[in-house]
């Protein structure tokens, strides 16, 4: 059987990566999804997460009804099953997903007719064999089977296993981070660029965007501006500093004449980015280079935006943790920063671009005092966060666990 090229049927719930750590473990060359009508878009999530992946297989989606029980999920499964046989492919079974009752309806189908079926044990990373019927050789080391899925996922892959269905590529921060590991380690000029450029509006009409490119600058520390400076994010004009924006032209043009929407939104973002690094966005960038420095993630992503047909979000850092997603939100912090609020909002995105196995950090640059810090370190517990604070106490082994 073995040698036969194979077809895997998998039962669909609402937590997808078994389905496609199977998938891509085994690389079958046809799918068969099973499932009901509200784990539906998770069928087609799967598939195009397979597809995004490499993978190349013909695909099967078959529906159950709305609360299938054991006997109806193994007839639907053996049925399928048959059909494979008839086609010259040898089955295969994934029972992981699906309900408890669905689970055993398939297995007992496998049982019945002598086909293997596996379990995706992504707590031991493995492939588990299920019952006495050996699966392919390629899931027969279920550890290096996990392993081999598990260098096949990337961001990209991950977030559409749970409905998003653009990723950008993200940002590169590296230009940035001399600047940014200075404002981190010396609190004082950090203080005084927050002071001056907290209130400073990047957002607006063209006239009014002009009028902030040409106001003059509060006096910054020279340790602070030559570093601006050479990051690209100030420029001088005679003995004044002034915010940088290459993309001047086409302010100035929206202003005159008018532009496409989306032109003018991307003339914007470069003189948002310089405010807003002053203003605490440069812990994005030291947070981004001390999990680079960990080793611990892969496909670590700055700035990225993802998409949905009715949707769209902007993650800080994203990469890939393990086999799962994972999603880091950057605070500054500091006085009158509403924390709690800030937390809520960041595990409910994680949550929707890589499920509830997402890897989380929650990073704070400023100190977390009192009442707050009980409060939000709780919850971090509670929901399996990793809280990373302060800024002076971030290392490569923040973000390693012990």
């Amino acid at each position: 059987m073995s040698h036969r090229p194979s077809a895997l049927f998998q039962l669909v719930s609402e937590q997808t990566m078994p389905n496609v750590l199977a998938a891509l473990a085994l690389e079958p060359e046809h799918i068969t999804l099973l499932h009901t009508p509200r784990t539906a878009p998770q069928a087609s999530w799967i598939n195009h997460a397979l597809r995004l992946a490499g993978l190349q297989f013909e695909i099967d989606l078959r529906a159950l009804s709305a609360s299938p029980d054991v006997n109806e999920t193994g007839t639907r499964v053996r049925t399928a099953c048959e059909d494979a046989l008839q086609a010259g492919l040898a089955p295969v079974v994934n029972i992981t997903g699906g309900t408890k009752l669905m689970s055993i309806g398939a297995f007992a189908a496998t049982i019945s007719r002598g086909w293997p079926s596996i379990y995706v044990d992504t707590d031991n990373r493995r492939i588990l064999q299920v019952g006495h019927h050996a699966p392919p050789e390629l899931l027969r080391d279920g550890f290096a089977a996990l392993s081999r899925a598990e260098a096949k996922l990337n961001v990209d892959v991950v977030a559409a296993a749970h409905g998003c269905e653009h990723v950008s590529s993200g940002e590169d921060p590296s230009p940035f981070v001399e600047f940014a590991e200075f404002l981190r380690m010396h609190p004082a000029e950090e203080l005084t660029c927050h002071s001056a450029f907290k209130g400073i509006h990047t957002r607006g009409k063209p006239a009014e965007l002009l009028a902030v490119l040409d106001c003059p600058l509060p006096q910054l520390p020279p340790a602070v501006s030559d570093r601006a400076l050479a990051a690209g994010l100030l420029e001088s004009r005679g003995e004044s500093l002034f915010l940088a924006c290459p993309t001047r032209a086409t302010i100035e043009r929206a202003c005159q004449t008018g532009v496409d929407p989306a032109d003018y939104f991307s003339a914007t973002r470069p003189l948002q980015f310089a405010q807003a690094f002053f203003s605490g966005g440069w812990w994005e960038i030291c947070v981004w280079h001390a999990a680079r420095q960990s080793g611990a993630f892969r496909d670590l992503r700055w700035s990225v935006r993802f998409g949905t047909e009715t949707d769209h979000l902007e993650e800080d850092i994203v990469a890939i943790s393990g086999l799962n997603l994972a999603v880091f939100s950057c605070k500054r912090g500091g006085a009158g920063e509403r924390l709690n609020r800030a937390f809520e909002e960041f595990v409910a995105a994680s949550n929707r671009l890589g499920g509830t196995f997402a890897a989380k950090y929650f990073c704070v640059a400023m100190v977390i005092k009192d009442a707050q810090f009980v409060a939000v370190r709780s919850e971090a517990a509670r929901l399996r966060v990793r809280l990373v604070n302060p800024a002076n106490r971030l290392t490569p082994s923040s973000f390693v666990s012990t």
